[in-house]
């Protein structure tokens, strides 16, 4: 009978183990998981930023264009005032 309750009592003890397995499975499992969560969650914060940087250098390139833009038409307007003082000495 000893045999017996000593061949129950280390089945019992190795269901449990098993148990215990499956369980640390599941918790490394759901690790991995929260793992790629996360990774996703940094992976669409930098796209995020890249976006954001893409917009700014948009705004960037704007700017400049539109500074171009005001420096033509000051030049412009300085030829414009240097022909009328021209004018103005030649015929006045």
């Amino acid at each position: 009978m000893n045999g017996a309750k000593r061949l129950v009592h280390e089945y019992k003890r190795w269901i449990d183990g098993a148990k215990s397995l499956v369980h640390e499975y599941k918790r490394w499992i759901n690790g991995d998981k929260s793992l790629v969560h996360e990774y996703k969650r940094w992976m669409d914060g930098a796209k995020s930023l890249v976006h954001e940087y893409k917009r700014w250098m948009n705004g960037a390139k704007s700017l400049v264009h539109e500074y171009k833009r005001w420096m033509n038409g000051a030049k412009s307007l300085v030829c414009e005032y240097k022909r009328l003082v021209q004018e103005t000495i030649l015929f006045g």
